[in-house]
């Protein structure tokens, strides 16, 4: 006998959205309901495209990302992580555990800065939990990367693992996140930027309350930072966009928010002040997974040259932004000379292969 279909998805959210189409913003408990069916693939394909349009074209507020991220959050799987555990070996780690993020979709296809940052700053003394997926509107999205440089995607199960014998860990977004499979037709189907794309950052499966989190746009930077203190799960942040990037990078004044001790504060970064001279977004220029993968090796070995490069400066400007976050540094500025010393010196090539060889043996 054939097995019975399954149930029609039967729960409407036609109040959220006659609340859109009246021009209202949702509250976060009515993203938050919205979201959780959604989630729980009970509302019709119909009803979700037409919330995740209307949504799209209004632009996301606060209370609407933080609605939407809290209920991923409560269906995700999490990873905990000691606060205090130390990395011993040639490049030791120590301290709380960070992330360094971008909402993607900037349409720069620059080289994969963050991923890259991420390693600088484990290779600069920061334990690092970082959280991705295979690319969404870029050429390489940070997964696509790491697994061309011989990092394999670890399950839930060896994260914690991969930060005690690395300094640092990759967290594949399906594998945290299978509330997803039930949106991702329609995201599909859409082709379009959706409030999906921007919660990402939001989603950190290990609550990394260290963040570094770049936006596509700077009309994302105070919503971003609303949520954040909505949600209640960050000690120190910086929400950044810099000049058309969603990562901080010499070519300009960056726009920002700071996120300490309960309160946001809107700052600007002068980052070729810091990490100069100017470059433009030409010279960050990246390409597909392998290509990206070859020149991220390159650099990681290390070499005054390297260090001094428009790309090594902007990972190391990335990096300084996460040890001045986890508190290694008193400034982004002093913390800069710190990654750049270390990328000079070859450590972020170190914590590549100690990484790289943790999953080959975590997965044989």
């Amino acid at each position: 006998m054939a097995a019975a279909a399954a149930p029609a998805p039967g729960v409407s959210i036609k109040s959220q959205l006659d609340a859109l189409i009246g021009g209202e913003s949702l509250s976060e408990a009515q993203a938050h309901e919205a979201c959780s069916n959604i989630a729980d693939g009970l509302v019709a394909s119909e009803q979700v495209a037409a919330l995740l349009a209307l949504l799209a074209r209004k632009g996301a507020a606060s209370t609407e990302i933080a609605g939407f991220a809290r209920a991923m959050r409560e269906r995700a799987t999490h990873i905990a992580i000691a606060d205090d555990a130390v990395v011993a070996g040639e490049v030791p780690c120590s301290g709380p555990i960070v992330d360094i993020v971008g909402t993607g979709g900037d349409g720069h296809d620059t080289l994969n800065i963050s991923t890259t940052a991420a390693i600088l700053a484990a290779a600069s003394g920061c334990r690092v939990a970082k959280h991705g997926s295979v690319s969404s509107s870029s050429l390489s999205g940070s997964a696509d990367v790491l697994q061309r440089l011989g990092v394999a995607m670890l399950a839930p199960e060896g994260i914690s693992p991969s930060i005690a014998a690395a300094g640092i860990a990759f967290m594949f977004a399906p594998n945290f996140h299978p509330a997803m499979r039930h949106v991702a037709p329609v995201r599909r189907a859409l082709g379009v930027r959706t409030i999906f794309n921007v919660l990402g950052p939001l989603l950190n499966p290990a609550n990394a309350r260290r963040l570094v989190l770049g936006v596509w746009s700077p009309k994302l930077l105070q919503p971003y930072a609303d949520a954040l203190l909505s949600l209640g799960s960050v000690e120190h942040a910086l929400v950044v966009h810099c000049c058309g990037l969603d990562e901080l990078a010499p070519i300009g004044v960056a726009d920002a928010i700071e996120i300490a001790d309960g309160k946001a504060v809107q700052t600007s970064i002068d980052t070729v002040a810091i990490a100069g001279p100017a470059c433009g977004i030409a010279d960050l220029k990246g390409g597909g997974p392998q290509h990206n993968a070859d020149a991220i090796t390159e650099l990681l070995e290390g070499g005054e040259a390297a260090a001094n490069s428009a790309v090594g400066r902007t990972v190391a400007l990335n990096a300084a932004a996460a040890l001045y976050v986890c508190g290694k540094s008193a400034s982004i500025h002093d913390g800069f000379k710190v990654a750049q010393a270390a990328l000079a010196s070859g450590k972020g090539a170190v914590v590549l292969r100690r990484w790289a060889t943790h999953c080959r043996t975590a997965t044989a």
